[in-house]
């Protein structure tokens, strides 16, 4: 942004002598602007080659009255041509002249549009800068928009500011532009803050519906494979590394550890001691409303076990085993942003219910 002139002599030179040239060069070019028509452009384009041209059209309606054949070289020159060809039917002629004539005009009718959408032009009209130059319309609308205000108007303004005993209002002036330029910068700012803002957040919320897709992706295929008999425990790591215990008695069995380090215990006795060690014991015997227990093992690692009631009177407890630092499984446990998390155990839930059954069933089969 260029500075602001700080003192009289910069203003009269920088802004008030560029007043005094342009105004008599561009009022005028607004003036016009302002005072035209834009719809009526087009007949006066069409009427206007008819317009500037009349002295040329009434010297041809003058030749047309000249007894051409009269003329000695005409007529000689009329009896030789008559041995080497046969004259035209007169309508071929008269059809031929038309669209000659026709031809033409529309010509100059192209060359009177294109001077009517030149600024500065004697034809110059605004109708025409609009609709065959639309950018260089947008660029002169705020100019013509502005009924009364002129270059010379300004001019007439600044010079009285500029008075010696106008000292006073021009350091006014300077102090308030400055005031909203320093506005208009901290504006911007809180602007750009806002902007930011929301990028993160659609960066945030197009990872979650990524995340999101994962989960329909796992959920499909399982769902294939339930379907043709394969489902098994193994595929339910779709969110992340898992363990799942049984509660038996005071006792909590391990049913399945899939994608961790494997250093989870087979067994687990449900005492307070654990209570404060193992999520997984701390959500049997200290139950909440959301059946949910967290745990930060050591620093980085977060344990969420989810306790559910299975059918036959049976109680698992499913438990994600995640770094801090995995945005998908902390998306999908921890957070809101595209599902409910409660809807991610829910599913977890439902699985483990048609795992069961199936497990239940081949049991039967067996015996």
């Amino acid at each position: 942004m260029e500075p602001l002139a700080n003192t009289r002599e910069e203003i009269v030179t920088n802004y008030h002598s560029f007043l005094w040239e342009i105004k008599d060069v561009f009022d005028p070019v607004l003036l016009q602007m302002r005072n035209q028509d834009p719809e009526t452009w087009r007949w006066q384009a069409w009427l206007g080659p008819l317009l500037k041209y009349k002295g040329a059209f009434r010297a041809a309606g003058a030749l047309g009255k000249i007894s051409w054949g009269s003329l000695p070289f005409i007529s000689t020159g009329a009896v030789v041509g008559g041995v080497t060809y046969s004259p035209l039917p007169v309508w071929v002629s008269i059809v031929m002249a038309v669209l000659l004539v026709l031809l033409v005009y529309w010509i100059l009718v192209m060359m009177h549009i294109s001077n009517m959408a030149t600024v500065g032009h004697p034809d110059f009209h605004i109708g025409a800068l609009k609709e065959k130059k639309p950018h260089e319309y947008r660029l002169w609308s705020p100019f013509f928009q502005k009924h009364n205000a002129t270059f010379s108007g300004l001019f007439h303004f600044t010079s009285q500011l500029l008075q010696p005993n106008s000292t006073g209002s021009i350091q006014t002036i300077l102090d308030y532009t400055r005031g909203q330029t320093d506005a208009a910068n901290t504006e911007k700012e809180g602007f750009r803050a806002e902007r930011d803002f929301l990028i993160e957040e659609l960066e945030r919320n197009e990872k979650a519906i990524g995340y999101l897709v994962d989960v329909i992706r796992g959920t499909n295929k399982s769902l294939y494979r339930m379907v043709n008999g394969n489902m098994n425990f193994h595929e339910l790591d779709f969110v992340c590394p898992y363990t799942i215990y049984e509660v038996k008695d005071s006792v909590l069995v391990k049913k399945m550890d899939r994608g961790t380090s494997g250093r989870s215990p087979d067994k687990i006795p449900l005492n307070e001691k654990n209570a404060d060690k193992y999520a997984a014991v701390d959500v049997v015997l200290r139950p909440n409303e959301t059946g949910v227990s967290y745990m930060y093992p050591y620093p980085g690692r977060i344990i969420i076990a989810y306790r559910m009631k299975m059918n036959h009177d049976k109680e698992w407890v499913w438990s994600f085993h995640m770094d801090d630092t995995d945005e998908k499984a902390l998306s999908l446990t921890l957070s809101n942003d595209i599902i409910e998390i409660r809807e991610v155990y829910r599913l977890i839930h439902a699985f483990c219910l048609v795992l069961q059954k199936s497990m239940s069933e081949k049991e039967e089969e067996a015996i």
